[in-house]
């Protein structure tokens, strides 16, 4: 009996690992999946990802830990690049396991009412390289209640903190005097997960945005904010500004770009973009900084010398109406 208890636990143990591997059960074994790619970025890779097709309802109704990955049943049309007179597509990389893995990890913690949002309307974390963001999404192709999310498999072998320094080094032309450093973790903590929760809350509120694109309280949300009256109201900001073939802001804007951020009522420098940032930043540091509970900070220095130091606003007046229309959200999605 002993025994057979024992044989009994090794196979759940081994089947549970088998799960979280990606892998499916099969006949009281497990059975591997191919493993999983992250596909060359293009403007039209998140729409082809998201065209019609008859297996994404099926694929919709998947447990979340399954939703990670292009489904295999799915047809994938990819552009040809004309090369020498011939024809051929991208190749997709191979995503190693271990970040599948992360990424599975966070799905099954994910708290509600993100948990049950990403249920209802995402259908597909799917992985990219190359692309000139860290994440974007798609709604399905005649689906407007759900979408996809695409990752950037090259931004996510950073550290939280290396990522934050590097995307808010972005909104700037270079400067070798000038360094940025951001902090999102606290010592010890798991640090891919942490950050692979912050982008997907990030892009899941985009989808959110999207699916709802007519809730008046997402649009009073955008109203406190937009169209924006601040003193760099007319500077376009962006992050990713070379990559996405924008123009960075000069050096000597640093102080008063981070003045902007840490008086209005924008959550951090990432909600100043445009109204959609906005919304998408806002629920995404919430999410990282109130229900979770990690620190979130940038530090910007000059040569050598500390110029701004920045934090998120949630508790702070300046803030204040937006965390309430956040947090009516929220709740309402969870009673829902």
């Amino acid at each position: 009996m002993l025994v057979t208890m024992r044989r009994a636990g090794r196979l759940l143990i081994s089947l549970g690992a088998c799960l979280a591997l990606g892998w499916a059960a099969a006949t009281g074994g497990c059975e591997e999946r191919p493993p999983q790619v992250s596909f060359a970025y293009d403007v039209g890779l998140a729409a082809r990802l998201a065209a019609r097709d008859v297996h994404w309802p099926a694929a919709c109704t998947r447990v979340p830990e399954d939703r990670v990955g292009v489904p295999p049943v799915l047809s994938i049309r990819t552009p040809l690049d004309k090369v020498g007179g011939k024809g051929r597509s991208p190749q997709p990389r191979t995503v190693p396991a271990e970040l599948v893995q992360d990424m599975v990890t966070v799905l099954r913690h994910l708290p509600e009412p993100f948990a049950k949002l990403f249920r209802r309307h995402v259908c597909a974390v799917v992985w990219m390289h190359g692309a000139p963001m860290t994440g974007t999404l798609s709604l399905l192709e005649g689906d407007a209640q759900h979408g996809i999310i695409l990752l950037n498999v090259d931004n996510l072998q950073a550290s939280p903190d290396e990522w934050l320094s590097f995307k808010e080094e972005s909104v700037f032309e270079p400067n070798p005097e000038r360094e940025i450093r951001g902090t999102m973790t606290a010592p010890g903590e798991q640090q891919r997960t942490a950050l692979l929760e912050f982008l997907l809350v990030h892009e899941l509120a985009h989808v959110l945005d999207a699916v709802f694109d007519e809730d008046p309280l997402i649009a009073e949300f955008k109203r406190v904010s937009w169209p924006r009256t601040d003193l760099l109201a007319g500077v376009r900001t962006m992050h990713y500004a070379q990559d996405r073939g924008g123009e960075p802001l000069p050096d000597l804007q640093l102080e008063a770009y981070l003045d902007v951020a840490g008086t209005e009522a924008f959550s951090d420098p990432s909600a100043m973009d445009n109204s959609m940032e906005d919304f998408a930043e806002s629920v995404s540091s919430y999410f990282h900084g109130v229900v979770r509970g990690r620190p979130w900070k940038l530090e910007a220095s000059r040569g050598g010398q500390l110029v701004r130091t920045l934090s998120l606003c949630w508790g702070q007046e300046r803030c204040r109406e937006k965390q309430r229309i956040l947090e009516e959200l929220l709740q309402r999605w969870d009673n829902e």
